[in-house]
């Protein structure tokens, strides 16, 4: 497992600036789906959502994000 400070600068130098900005962290995806940690982590244990880890940080791509509410979404 690499360290988050060994971690980082491979992923800068393998994601443009603007891809950064599309990874979010548990609180912002947590707002995002309004759902608490405990679910969010249930989801990722489930496989449902995916994300990645540094240390023990955890990460979502937005558009992971995205594709799991279109998916669950009740469309009216």
């Amino acid at each position: 497992t690499l360290s988050l400070h060994d971690a980082l600068p491979i992923l800068l130098e393998s994601t443009s600036p603007k891809a950064i900005g599309e990874w979010i962290d548990n609180q912002e995806a947590c707002l995002i789906l309004n759902v608490s940690l405990r679910t969010l982590q249930n989801l990722r244990d489930t496989g449902q959502i995916a994300y990645t880890q540094l240390e023990r940080k955890v990460y979502y791509k937005r558009e992971d994000i995205q594709k799991y509410i279109d998916k669950h979404c009740v469309k009216r």
